[in-house]
């Protein structure tokens, strides 16, 4: 009798058990359709509405997150959608970060008859989405005659070391910088190989006197983010040539880039920029407080007595300085206005 009842109990536990694995079942399924049409919902509204409805269902997207990714790639791929709203459709699977989009965003890059626009943009993203496995995709791209996807190729590279997945492919990207046949994407890789690090700062040293006054800018801004000493004595020689009004900011990052370093050795140079008064003073004197020598003191205090006369009050960039390098406020030797 016992072992009936037992029985009897134990097919009604399995069955409950089916029960409730079926009603699980149901429940994903519903909630799957549910998800499905709320993100089809949400593309359509994404096309169609207008900025406000637009950046609604980007979020509405990016809340479904991983379920979104189908429709987002099936979007893509219709090409006879705008490329701004196909464009969207990336800048979010960029966001949702499903390794899933992989694969489609390749296809996409690789189609030739695809608009370019899209195919740089699907570039972009699979840097800022794919694994190692992508670092050949990109390469392959900075060898591609369309200017526009070399350039989607770099900011690619750029996301992937960004991230800390490969290591950035120095050789590859200063055979751009300094041969591309496009002086836009030249400038461009130059700026990007600060993420090379000490690997560049000799190419980057060369590229200094490029013909070209955007690559050698961009030269002297990655130079300052890399703050390799080797490169302080190119940079002070910056200041003392001789450069027209269209190398303004060539001379200012050359500034700013002796602040990031941080070498004593450019701290009379700098003094003589503060003093000759002109448009990069002020840089000077950024890059001065960011030094942090005391041999600067007294020049700034000149400086902002020098703009209090002529403007009536100094500027904040020379009070900012002062009172970075000597931790405290600047105050008048004869009480007058600051």
């Amino acid at each position: 009798m016992r072992k009936g009842v037992l029985l009897v109990g134990l097919v009604s536990l399995v069955l409950l058990v089916q029960l409730v694995f079926v009603g699980d079942s149901f429940a994903q399924a519903n909630q799957g359709d549910k998800a499905e049409k709320e993100a089809e919902q949400a593309i359509e509204e994404l096309r169609e509405g207008g900025y406000e409805e637009g950046a609604r269902a980007s979020n509405r997207l990016l809340g479904l997150g991983k379920l979104a990714t189908p429709f987002l790639v099936k979007a893509i791929k219709t090409k006879r959608f705008s490329e701004h709203f196909r464009g969207s459709c990336i800048d979010i699977l960029m966001l949702i970060q499903d390794k899933e989009s992989v694969e489609p965003l390749i296809e996409v890059y690789r189609d030739e008859s695809e608009i370019s626009g899209i195919r740089k943009e699907a570039l972009y993203a699979l840097g800022k989405i794919g694994g190692p496995e992508i670092r050949p995709v990109l390469l392959e791209g900075l060898e591609r005659k369309e200017a526009i996807l070399r350039k989607g190729a770099i900011s690619g590279i750029w996301g992937l070391v960004g991230r800390k997945v490969v290591e950035f492919p120095v050789d590859a990207v200063v055979a751009i910088a300094k041969n591309d046949p496009n002086v836009g994407i030249r400038a461009y890789a130059t700026a990007s190989l600060r993420l090379g690090g000490e690997k560049a700062v000799q190419p980057l040293l060369e590229l200094m006197n490029d013909e070209n006054k955007d690559v050698r800018l961009k030269t002297c801004w990655s130079l300052g983010l890399i703050g390799d000493r080797r490169a302080v004595e190119p940079l002070i020689a910056k200041l003392s040539a001789k450069l027209n009004d269209s190398e303004y900011y060539e001379r200012s990052a050359a500034i700013e880039a002796l602040g990031n370093i941080g070498d004593r050795r450019a701290v009379e140079p700098l003094i003589e920029i503060l003093n000759v008064k002109d448009a990069h003073s002020r840089d000077a004197a950024i890059a001065l407080a960011k030094i942090g020598d005391k041999r600067a003191v007294e020049p700034l205090a000149m400086a902002i007595q020098e703009e209090a006369k002529i403007f009536g009050a100094p500027s904040n960039h020379l009070l900012n300085a002062y009172k970075k390098l000597t931790g405290e406020e600047y105050e008048p030797k004869d009480g007058g206005s600051k």
